[in-house]
């Protein structure tokens, strides 16, 4: 049976099944899955709270103006592309990318390998060439995953931007890329980015969980189980320390109540996942995909919005481009004022604001139309 979820904030409307869950809450006897698993404490993160269904999901590639104005936005929603990730390559199929394949061209690149099948955070990663890699990530017993970078890697010259960021300024706001490679179920901790990413599946499946940002007070607080590891010594970064497979009872009631919504991928999708959206990631079977970090455009309607429409996307490899990390593009004063903005214009009841200014008096928002006109707005200097 097939369903229509609006998603909040975005007009767009979003396909699903009414039953699809992952392997770890079958297609029927969800609830009966956990409310069982509450008997015994043992309940998957997916059996929990109230399923809303599939994210937008979209059979033609969006204009660079779509992905600015509906899902790498302030607001901005999910997005499924089907059948994006061929775009993204420069000189291969998406069905080419093999172990064999691997081993013969790019035996000497050095990945970074990963044991955690449930992430933690608190697992060191290990250094050794893709070669080695290979021979041991599909042991069963023991399987190992990669997460490399790959900015100025010579894989990186097989990829390029997919065509609604390559073009303005998209390529000024480009943050980083990494190679994903991992066989049997792999699942993420729940967390959410500063940045908006966009990841094009090569091989195997993913099965996305999201939690709108709407919810970041909830989710970001002791009851629901978040983790800043800068306080705490626990891992890297901020996110939700639990077993995603068997979530302890101290964190049912937050999650009993909390509303999601989920995205299938299968080689030769994209997904676009917006600033802040919460998410939890499982990988079936042999995944390899590509992910990239961008920040979103301020006032990409402006002049963005032209040198997109006239311009070719460009096809430039992705190791030739200028990818900043967390050095030159961050979310600036600048971009605080657009984003303010943007919610006040689209989105007057959304509690996000709070969270961009963390208690903070806002600075000032106002449209500096002259300034805009003439192109100054799109050309102030990000390193504020």
């Amino acid at each position: 049976m097939l369903r229509l979820v609006v998603l909040v904030g975005c007009a767009a409307s979003v396909v699903s099944t009414a039953e699809e869950t992952d392997g770890s809450c079958p297609a029927e006897g969800c609830k009966d899955v956990a409310d069982a698993g509450k008997r015994n404490g043992k309940v998957p993160l997916r059996s929990l709270g109230i399923p809303l269904g599939h994210v937008e999901v979209r059979d033609t590639i969006p204009t660079a103006a779509e992905v600015a104005n509906h899902y790498m936005n302030p607001v901005g929603t999910p997005v499924l592309l089907k059948g994006a990730a061929h775009h993204i390559l420069t000189r291969t199929k998406v069905e080419d990318w093999t172990d064999d394949f691997l081993a013969k061209k790019y035996p000497k690149l050095k990945v970074e390998a990963e044991s955690e099948r449930i992430e933690t955070r608190e697992a060191e990663a290990k250094q050794m060439k893709l070669k080695g890699f290979l021979k041991k990530y599909r042991i069963k017993e023991k399987p190992l995953y990669s997460v490399t970078p790959i900015h100025d890697s010579p894989i990186g010259s097989e990829f390029k931007l997919p065509p609604f960021i390559g073009c303005g300024k998209w390529l000024d706001r480009l943050q980083s890329v990494v190679f994903w490679l991992g066989d049997y179920e792999t699942k993420s901790v729940l967390h959410n980015d500063d940045v908006d990413g966009i990841m094009c599946l090569l091989s195997g499946q993913k099965r996305w969980y999201f939690i709108d940002k709407r919810h970041f007070k909830k989710v970001q607080s002791k009851a629901c189980g978040w983790n800043v590891a800068d306080k705490t010594g626990r891992g890297y970064g901020e996110f939700v320390r639990m077993n995603v497979d068997n979530v302890r009872p101290q964190l049912h009631e937050c999650y009993d109540s909390m509303e999601w919504y989920h995205a299938d991928m299968e080689a030769g999708d994209c997904l676009l996942t917006p600033t802040g959206w919460f998410h939890q990631v499982s990988s079936f079977g042999r995944a390899l995909g590509i992910l990239m970090w961008a920040y979103a455009v301020p006032d990409f309607n402006k002049t963005s919005a032209t040198a997109c429409a006239e311009d070719d996307p460009v096809t430039t490899p992705l190791n030739k481009l200028r990818w900043h990390g967390d050095e030159d593009v961050t979310f600036t004063a600048r971009d605080e004022r657009w984003a303010l903005k943007w919610f006040k214009q689209n989105a007057p009841d959304h509690p996000y604001p709070e969270f961009l200014t963390d208690g903070r008096k806002p600075p000032p928002i106002h449209a500096d139309a002259e300034e805009e006109e003439d192109g100054g707005a799109e050309n102030e200097d990000y390193d504020e």
